[in-house]
């Protein structure tokens, strides 16, 4: 029977085109690729950069931290068992989230079965391992109604077997990718900047293993045995070692004579080297320096924690998740409801921003003041559901005209309509006075 490793490894090898089946090559990387610099890079060694776990960690938990909201066609919320229970009682709303994210960032893909009950209804969703997704091809003897497409999904199972399972068994978020069959590994397209920072970390860890500091040696132009060599280096050690030491005097004889031995330049530009390593991996996942804890330089996208924050969800976290919205609304939910997470945590200012927004919304009747204490994470006080207008503003007409509020409903009387008592709608009395 045919191995689980050897159908992964077999995977890469498909064609473009073969029989009628457009293919998109398999994840040969996850079993290890060798680079140019000589280390194996494959997506659990990536892990092991402290750098690439920071932004794997970072990203998925921001966006793992978002509630998954569910509404209707008319744009109320809705409750749904997806958004409480997406992979069943044993995964939490949180780690589906971030399990999703994690694949998407160093896969480029998330794929898992569709369980339902026997009337179609939805259950959870089952994740299947990505080095478990062999292929993902166009087969054209897979078209039908219900598969337009004719798109075919070929799994391994864990007894080296084969199965080939169509959208309808499968929920499928894409990365980013150029095929529009399945996304691209980050992991795998930038292996090589990777296999450099193995190298680099490796480098730097024989390097002062080996003692990369400040060294003394002491050389001379006689022919000395182990036992003198020893002898010397003892006598030297003794006389410069403990406290009493310190700005002592130290004879050599023999024409002995002392040298000291610095770290070479060439090899301390591996710490250049580390830092830009940073840089690429920030850059790979679309984060700053100062996310991964580079701080040398100021950061590019604002001073404060809240701006660097709105920049994350924006820039990095935002496509990521309407790629699991758009999924989520297109083969889970049903009768026109539609998923959306809420960004608003992160997309906020800092507090005192929100306080001055929310206050002026309250004054200009944009909003209730318990919708302001909901928004600022407090809650709700009887009485404050009501729309305040600040006393000295009032409606006019297309006159210029004041015009009065409805009491009850907050309805404008119609402009339109013929304007009583005196001819600019003021009452008699009063045009009288201003008319001398």
């Amino acid at each position: 029977m045919t191995g689980l490793r050897e159908l992964v490894s077999r995977a890469a090898g498909f064609p473009e085109y073969e029989g009628g089946t457009l293919s998109a090559p398999g994840p040969i990387w996850s079993w290890g690729t060798n680079t140019s610099s000589g280390a194996d890079v494959s997506q659990e060694s990536a892990f092991k950069l402290t750098t690439v776990f920071r932004a794997v960690e970072l990203i998925s938990g921001q966006a793992a931290s978002l509630p998954l909201e569910v509404f209707n066609r008319d744009g109320a919320p809705v409750s749904s068992p997806f958004a409480t229970n997406p992979a069943g009682m044993q995964v939490t709303p949180f780690e589906w989230v971030e399990l999703v994210i994690i694949d998407l960032l160093t896969w480029g893909d998330y794929v898992a079965l569709k369980r339902r009950d026997a009337g179609g209804g939805f259950v959870r969703l089952e994740r299947i391992e990505p080095y478990r997704v062999l292929d993902i091809a166009l087969d054209a003897a897979a078209v039908s109604t219900q598969n337009q497409r004719g798109l075919v999904y070929t799994i391994a199972r864990r007894d080296g077997s084969q199965r080939r399972l169509t959208p309808a068994e499968v929920f499928h978020v894409r990365g980013f990718g150029t095929n529009g069959l399945r996304g691209k590994s980050r992991i795998a397209e930038h292996r090589e900047a990777l296999g450099l920072s193995v190298a680099t970390e490796r480098f730097g860890a024989k390097f002062f293993g080996n003692g990369a500091r400040w060294q003394t040696v002491i050389t001379t132009d006689k022919a000395l045995t182990k036992d003198n060599a020893e002898a010397l280096r003892d006598r030297w050690r003794e006389k410069q070692s403990g406290p009493d030491s310190d700005y002592d005097i130290a004879v050599l004889d023999n024409g002995a004579q002392l040298e000291r031995i610095s770290i070479p330049p060439e090899d301390a530009q591996f710490i250049l080297t580390r830092t830009f390593q940073v840089e690429e991996v920030a850059r790979m996942f679309g984060l700053s320096p100062a996310d991964l804890g580079e701080t040398s330089k100021t950061s590019t996208y604002g001073t404060g924690i809240a701006e660097n924050d709105r920049a994350l969800a924006r820039r990095t976290l935002r496509p990521l998740l309407e790629r699991i919205e758009q999924r989520v609304t297109l083969e889970i939910l049903a009768g026109g409801r539609t998923a959306a997470f809420n960004m608003r945590k992160l997309e906020r200012g800092n507090p005192a921003d929100v306080t001055r927004t929310n206050r002026m919304r309250v004054q200009a009747g944009a909003m209730t003041p318990n919708e302001a204490r909901i928004d600022e994470g407090r809650q709700p006080l009887p009485g404050l559901d009501v729309t305040l207008l600040a006393a000295n503003m009032t409606a006019i007409d297309a006159d210029g005209d004041a015009m009065s509020l409805g009491k009850h409903d907050g309805t404008t009387p119609d402009a339109t309509a013929p304007k009583a008592d005196g001819a600019d709608g003021r009452p008699p009395a009063q045009e009288a006075m201003t008319d001398d």
